[in-house]
């Protein structure tokens, strides 16, 4: 009986285990968008920002940068104010925007609001578009979802089959000439880090091309007092103001609830809503509803990577990135 469970056992997470591998590779190859060229280049610092941390790295960079320079104040309890309506690029012209449509100048409210603009947004779709980063896909949800729930089981199994030999041993079972817990830990083993790849896999939005320019940047920038390119890659922690930083860090622990610009609250969207970045996963799929209802969204957001409800293993930096956006929020 104990040596039919132990070859059942490894029929099944071996058949497991090489399906999870390969549902995974494949909504990789059938999540990649249709062959539209990217849309128009953001400067580089914003790009490193959203592979390290998603939409929300992208939005604490701009605001550290703003503030660092005077034209923000980023004070308690956590407002900001604009003291010079200038812009240097589209994203920060994003936050001054979206600061004047934020009447109580919320720091975490006026995060989320430049991170899901189109702008920001557009930052996503063009990193898919260059092969990057992996869209959204059920597929991937799907997959992420059944590789946690096979890592727990395995986990789980492994103190149970040892539970099981010593009760076999005790209780004079008919048991095979190996111990049950011997013949069953190895594959119990495989069976929790191929769950464990996977999840990880699957909650991460990077490809490898994407880890590859993510870690050029890290390294070519490793010694960078630039507060664009420190708080890009390293997240708000490395702004250079410790109070403001410190307020940034609040807000991005704060899950990414995408809402829409407000000037976009009522309209139709059919775009990708991204959450999340790194090595945690970031939410989004086809919206056509109201982007402001993020049920309607595909894939929600990983708890900070990914994006499925099955929650992610964190990011890179502040932590806050979802997947960094994939363990807590989005961020």
């Amino acid at each position: 009986m104990l040596l039919t469970t132990a070859v059942l056992v490894h029929l099944v997470l071996v058949a497991t285990s090489l399906t999870l591998i390969g549902a995974e590779r494949l909504s990789r190859r059938t999540a990649r968008p249709a062959p539209a060229g990217p849309g128009p280049r953001m400067p580089e610092v914003y790009e490193a920002a959203f592979l390290a941390g998603g939409p929300g790295r992208v939005a604490d960079t701009a605001l550290a940068v703003m503030h660092t320079d005077g034209r923000l104040v980023i004070g308690g309890p956590g407002i900001v104010s604009v003291a010079r309506e200038v812009a240097g690029d589209p994203v920060e012209r994003e936050v001054i925007e979206c600061r004047a449509a934020a009447p109580d100048g919320s720091l975490a409210t006026l995060r989320r609001a430049v991170a899901a603009t189109g702008t920001v947004q557009g930052i996503g779709d063009s990193l898919a578009a260059r092969g990057l980063m992996a869209p959204a896909g059920r597929g991937r949800a799907r997959a992420r979802a059944a590789a946690v729930a096979q890592r727990r089981l395995c986990a789980t199994a492994i103190p149970v089959a040892v539970a099981v030999t010593a009760a076999a041993r005790a209780g004079d079972w008919p048991r095979p000439g190996t111990p049950f817990a011997v013949l069953v830990l190895p594959v119990l083993i495989a069976g929790l880090v191929a769950g464990s790849f996977v999840a990880r896999r699957a909650g991460s939005r990077l490809t490898a091309e994407g880890e590859e320019m993510l870690a050029d940047g890290r390294k070519r920038h490793r010694a960078s007092y630039d507060p664009a390119r420190t708080v890009a890659l390293k997240g708000p922690r490395a702004v250079p103001d410790p109070a403001a930083g410190a307020l940034l860090i609040a807000a991005a622990a704060i899950p990414l609830a995408l809402a829409a610009a407000p000037a976009a609250a009522t309209a139709a969207v059919a775009a990708p809503v991204w959450c999340g970045g790194g090595g945690g996963s970031g939410c989004g799929a086809a919206n056509t509803a109201n982007p402001a209802d993020t049920s309607a969204t595909a894939d929600p957001p990983d708890s900070a990577s990914t994006a499925d409800t099955t929650g992610g293993d964190g990011g890179d930096g502040d932590g806050a990135s979802c997947g960094g956006c994939g363990g807590c929020g989005c961020g």
